[in-house]
């Protein structure tokens, strides 16, 4: 898979896509694509991404990266909760401070570029965590 973007197309926007690699995401890469979207994915499971994308391995203008010190100027930032691939592994995990955690290294992205950003998390319902967690502590 290419780890270099075609250089010829600048003018295409550039997105930064923070997620896990799993269906909801792949089909995001593959909209921007469609759109003429560079794409930059960062995430810690770059050997995943690249068996989850395989279709797309003679595609230019898509880029896998585990760095969060990122040089590039982005005109989109999307983050993709880590939580939506990882639902049902851990239910006592602590989504907020999980997230945070993922996120921080790229606010110095969103402040030097000020893109256009977008944070998609999984709708959860607030008393059903409860149900679940006084389930867990009386048991």
């Amino acid at each position: 898979m290419s780890t270099k973007y075609d250089q010829s197309y600048t003018v295409k926007p550039h997105v930064l896509l923070v997620a896990e690699p799993e269906g909801l995401a792949i089909n995001l890469v593959e909209q921007f694509l469609a759109n003429f979207c560079r794409v930059k994915i960062v995430s810690g499971k770059k050997s995943e991404w690249e068996e989850l994308a395989k279709h797309l391995k003679e595609n230019n203008n898509i880029d896998f990266s585990n760095e969060e010190h990122l040089q590039e100027h982005f005109d989109y930032a999307v983050f993709l909760s880590a939580s939506i691939a990882k639902l049902n592994e851990n239910k006592n995990t602590n989504y907020n401070d999980m997230e945070m955690t993922r996120l921080k290294p790229y606010f110095s992205v969103l402040h030097k570029d000020n893109p256009k950003t977008f944070a998609i998390f999984p709708f959860l319902n607030p008393g059903k965590i409860i149900e679940e967690n006084n389930f867990i502590i009386n048991n």
